[in-house]
């Protein structure tokens, strides 16, 4: 292989590598916007925070909320993940975007973020009948809470955007039980995601098309 030939795929191979992932930063769950709320996920039943999470990613920082009730989070903590469009990545993830977009950024008291993450989960996990049915299930909510809750689950979302970015872990650390995926709103970091099939194939074609112009040249 040709000197040329190898940096050009040592280049590709570069890029490929360089956009499977990146840091995600999250400092712990946001003053003033969440509420510990009894869940009951399946068979277990658990109180934990809901609201959302303030992190950043390659510098941007954004309130993120859980989509993975089944993995931890101890923060502050830093680890990989790679950038994924909620669309189509679960089989509510765009209306779960689309709730993302709609209300996080005017969430600003803790029963709105609550009821935010509690939508979210519900819409997850049994395609938003509620929280007193299916294998979602929360209690002992205040009725500012449930107030907003109600809002949001039953808001048709019309005109909403559904392009959101889960932020999903490479891995999930020692034990595999740490690290949760978190959504947040737009799609601005999905460009640093694998790039499509496509992507790499013009990619590919790009770089044969270099080599045999060189060629010719020569």
């Amino acid at each position: 292989m040709s000197t040329f030939r190898s940096l050009a795929f040592l280049g590709l191979v570069s890029v490929s590598a360089a956009a499977l992932a990146g840091d995600l930063s999250v400092a712990g769950m946001t003053p003033g916007k969440n509420h510990v709320i009894n869940i009951a996920y399946f068979s277990s039943s658990i109180a934990v925070y809901a609201g959302p999470q303030s992190a950043s990613y390659d510098g941007d920082a954004f309130e993120g909320y859980c989509v993975d009730l089944d993995h931890a989070q101890y923060p502050p903590v830093t680890f990989d993940v790679t950038p994924t469009a909620a669309d189509g990545f679960t089989t509510y993830g765009a209306r779960v975007a689309q709730l993302v977009n709609q209300y996080g950024l005017g969430v600003s008291t803790a029963d709105q973020g609550a009821a935010l993450q509690l939508a979210i989960w519900d819409v997850l996990v049994d395609g938003g009948d509620g929280l007193a049915v299916g294998n979602f299930k929360a209690s002992g909510l205040n009725t500012g809470t449930t107030a907003f809750f109600s809002s949001y689950l039953g808001d048709p979302l019309t005109g909403a955007s559904s392009l959101a970015t889960i932020y999903n872990p490479t891995s999930h650390g020692a034990g595999g039980n740490v690290y949760q995926a978190l959504i947040g709103p737009g799609g601005d970091h999905i460009a640093n995601a694998v790039p499509e099939p496509a992507s790499m194939i013009a990619l590919g074609l790009g770089g044969m098309a270099l080599i045999r112009r060189r060629r010719k040249q020569a």
